[in-house]
């Protein structure tokens, strides 16, 4: 149900051309083509934002919903996931979730 919610987050901040996918466990990934890394970090913001305010459904409704954000500029040949991987981890270290 949090899985759910957080889709529906991420996919309610998105354009039709960008791709939202679940990489495994709790890791999303999303691609936004013809966006510069600026940008994608203004869209990750908005994104956080958005998973913040997710509501979970019973019985997980008193759980809050948390986000990491890395961003990363990619070409269709080569999505860096190693150093998104890295950045994501280092992110959970300085932010651990709360519980």
């Amino acid at each position: 149900p949090a899985i759910v919610a957080v889709a529906e987050s991420i996919r309610s901040c998105c354009r039709p051309e960008d791709i939202q996918c679940r990489v495994g466990g709790g890791r999303f990934l999303v691609l936004l083509p013809g966006i510069e890394v600026d940008d994608g970090a203004d869209a990750g913001a908005r994104i956080a934002a958005q998973v913040t305010h997710a509501e979970v459904a019973e019985p997980w409704s008193h759980l809050s919903v948390t986000v990491s954000i890395a961003v990363a500029a990619a070409t269709p040949a080569s999505i860096p996931m190693d150093a998104l991987d890295r950045t994501l981890d280092a992110a959970k270290r300085v932010h651990p979730p709360s519980h």
